[in-house]
């Protein structure tokens, strides 16, 4: 396989290619001609990986940073919560700060489910 096969394989098939070329190597009665052969496409595989895993690091990084950014503008657009509530005596305010009565707080009868 030519160096630009090596980069079309898929990661699992490169790593299985590896672990044959490894135990090949391990075997004590490979031909040294088909040796340098098989070392060379390991180089080919291993250079071709790298590049891989480099490529899905930078990758997954960048996901990582948009969902952060992408949470960063979500906490600035989401409104403060009500620091307190009002303690005992103090009114409560409406969304303008205006006090509400106890009417605002009274559903109207037609809404009440029973």
């Amino acid at each position: 396989m030519s160096r630009k096969a090596a980069k079309s394989i898929g990661y699992a098939d490169a790593i299985a290619e590896l672990e044959e070329i490894l135990g090949e190597i391990e075997d004590s009665d490979v031909d040294l001609d088909r040796l340098a052969g098989r070392v060379e496409r390991a180089s080919v595989l291993v250079k071709t990986l790298k590049t891989r895993i480099r490529e899905t690091e930078l990758k997954v990084n960048r996901v990582v940073q948009n969902l952060r950014e992408e949470v960063e503008r979500t906490d600035e657009s989401t409104p403060e919560p009500a620091s307190n509530p009002p303690s005992p005596g103090e009114p409560m305010l409406d969304r303008d700060g205006a006090p509400l009565v106890e009417d605002d707080l009274t559903p109207p009868e037609e809404d009440v489910p029973f």
